[in-house]
């Protein structure tokens, strides 16, 4: 009973690991439908404004295509879409946008097969923006 009661519990161990299904690999590439937008607002330090908009546009969407072209409907575009490239480095998605000369620079917070969540920051002397961005597949 002492050499069963170990053997049996690696077979339940090994069963249990190779019955896990693993995810397929998850990625940004495909259309993206714009949920909701927030930013604080920061001066010296100090909170100074919250915006949380969750009424977006149903239009409004980012599509990430195959060979990095990025396609954005943002919420306010009044139907202009802008156009342009993205590049993945580690956990930071950058855009390049038709036209622009700088990348703009996200961080990935959440990426699942169903929800995208990215974070960016925009620095000046003595204030500071954050702003999170979500969508939804």
């Amino acid at each position: 009973m002492k050499k069963t009661l170990p053997t049996l519990s690696l077979i339940i161990i090994i069963s249990a690991f190779y019955s896990c299904k693993k995810d397929a690999a998850v990625t940004i590439k495909g259309k993206w439908s714009w949920v909701e937008n927030t930013a604080d607002t920061y001066n010296n330090g100090v909170l100074v404004d919250h915006e949380d908009v969750t009424k977006i546009n149903p239009a409004a969407f980012c599509e990430f295509e195959d060979n990095n072209v990025f396609i954005e409907n943002p919420p306010d575009s009044l139907g202009n879409l802008r156009y342009g490239t993205y590049t993945i480095k580690g956990d930071s998605l950058l855009i390049l946008e038709n036209g622009q000369t700088e990348q703009a620079g996200n961080l990935i917070k959440t990426l699942t097969s169903s929800r995208l969540v990215l974070h960016r920051t925009f620095q000046s002397i003595t204030s500071r923006e954050e702003i999170e961005y979500t969508f939804k597949k």
